[in-house]
């Protein structure tokens, strides 16, 4: 049983470059994922909440029509609830529903997190975009609506002969 010296034993305290890089994406995604959570929900209170005040400014409404300006009777009344009602029911699927089924874009987290954090200036938004970017490929860049790839890949190079034949053919 001889060992040799060329294996070191593994130091319990010590990890690979890979794993601590595999913890801090872990870490990273899930700090991201809370921001994601939290903006999710601030935006659902906030739109409970304007769904809040224009119930009461509507019902305020309704009653001050009825009280002083004419008697809105049993028709109107009935109207005024259906009105309140589907009015409702419409504002909630548009505006809470639509928070609720939305993918919060993690630049957007990243973004947030970095307000609350000023130490970290840009690095986080940084880390979160270029790690989502493909490695080692060719064309790293992407294209953006609007935006032209550099002008060495827009225009093929032809020797001139070939450029010339096609001028003279057109």
């Amino acid at each position: 049983m001889a060992t040799t010296g060329n294996q070191r034993p593994a130091v319990a305290g010590k990890r690979s470059k890979k794993q601590r890089t595999v913890k801090i994406q872990d870490y990273v995604a899930d700090k991201l994922n809370v921001t994601r959570r939290q903006v999710r929900q601030v935006d659902v209170t906030s739109n409970l909440i304007t769904l809040f005040s224009i119930v009461l400014i509507f019902l305020l409404t309704v009653a001050i029509i009825d009280a002083w300006i004419m008697p809105l009777g049993t028709f109107g009344r009935w109207a005024g609830f259906l009105t309140l009602v589907i009015g409702s029911i419409a504002f909630l699927f548009l505006t809470v529903g639509r928070s609720i089924t939305r993918k919060i874009n993690p630049d957007y987290a990243a973004q947030m997190i970095e307000e609350s954090q000023p130490g970290f200036k840009n690095s986080l938004l940084n880390y979160v975009s270029l790690s989502r970017k493909p490695q080692g490929t060719k064309a790293s860049w992407t294209l953006s609506p609007g935006r032209l790839p550099p002008t060495s890949q827009r225009f093929q190079w032809k020797p001139w002969s070939i450029a010339l034949r096609s001028s003279k053919s057109a």
